[in-house]
């Protein structure tokens, strides 16, 4: 499966960078509301079998473009959320959503489970990050001046969450890698 990745407009200056036996380029995008923004960061990407594209990262964008998203609006103004993405082989977004608390919150690994629903891991800073009501949630510093990592799973088409729960002490704790 062929992947190309674009971070940011610097980019442009260079060739493709491409991930493909037969070096052939499938498409290729870029993901902003101006195209030129340093205010969304992809940190993760994910190619299930049917050629779907699932990525993770954050946004401090207040014009983030969302398409059927799960969160009404963006978490904080000044802060991070959390931005995810799914894009279907045809380059068209199934959907693009932020989710995150009123502090930072920071995407940074992505998977899917064995039912193609979406799992991620990050960091919180949030007090308020959303979490699922039946699901453990342990202690937290709850934002202050310590970060909680984060795992949480929604439905394939990103319209519901199903479990959301953070891990944390009174030190910096953070999600950086997913499997299953």
């Amino acid at each position: 499966v062929p992947l190309i990745f674009s971070v940011g407009p610097w980019q442009f200056r260079f060739p493709p960078q491409v991930i493909n036996p037969h070096n052939k380029l499938k498409w290729c995008t870029s993901y902003s509301t101006s195209g030129i923004s340093i205010s969304d960061n992809f940190n993760d990407v994910y190619i299930d079998p049917a050629d779907n594209i699932y990525v993770v990262g954050y946004t401090y964008n207040l014009s983030f473009p969302v398409v059927n998203n799960i969160q009404l609006s963006i978490g904080g103004i000044g802060s991070t959320d959390i931005s995810i993405v799914k894009f279907y082989p045809d380059r068209s977004r199934h959907f693009a959503t932020w989710y995150g608390g009123s502090s930072n919150d920071i995407g940074n690994a992505i998977t899917l489970d064995y039912n193609s629903n979406i799992v991620l891991t990050g960091v919180t800073g949030s007090a308020n990050f959303p979490l699922c009501p039946s699901c453990y949630t342990p202690q937290s510093t709850g934002g202050g001046n310590s970060l909680d990592a984060i795992l949480v799973k929604l439905t394939s088409d990103g319209s519901t969450q199903l479990m959301s729960t953070y891990f944390g002490l009174t030190q910096n704790d953070m999600g950086y890698g997913i499997a299953i």
